[in-house]
């Protein structure tokens, strides 16, 4: 299998994921019998919060898209419907599984 080539922009935020966060490897702060409190996973919170950054700037984007193109035009145009269906729809289904990979 061939790597993925990722664009520049996208390379450190590619490099923050390379982590699966699948190992267990805190050790516990205190244990309450056979429970065990473990601490945060810093790399958990930093992907979450990338994540869900990248997730406002696009939704953002798509919005900014869609109040200039469909719902700053009061009247039902072809291009409303085309800009809506054809683009921001589209896009919205397929920018977030891309961004995974």
């Amino acid at each position: 299998v061939k790597p993925v080539k990722v664009c520049s922009m996208l390379s450190p935020i590619a490099q923050l994921f390379d982590e699966k966060l699948t190992t267990e490897d805190r050790s516990p702060v205190h244990l309450f019998g056979s429970i065990a409190v473990l601490p945060p996973k810093l790399e958990f919170w930093v992907q979450l919060t990338v994540l869900l950054s990248v997730q406002i700037v696009f939704s953002a984007l798509f919005a900014v898209v869609v109040y200039k193109s469909v719902v700053s035009r009061r009247e039902a145009e072809p291009l409303s419907y085309l800009v809506g269906f054809g683009f921001v729809i589209p896009l919205a289904l397929y920018v977030p599984f891309h961004l995974l990979e």
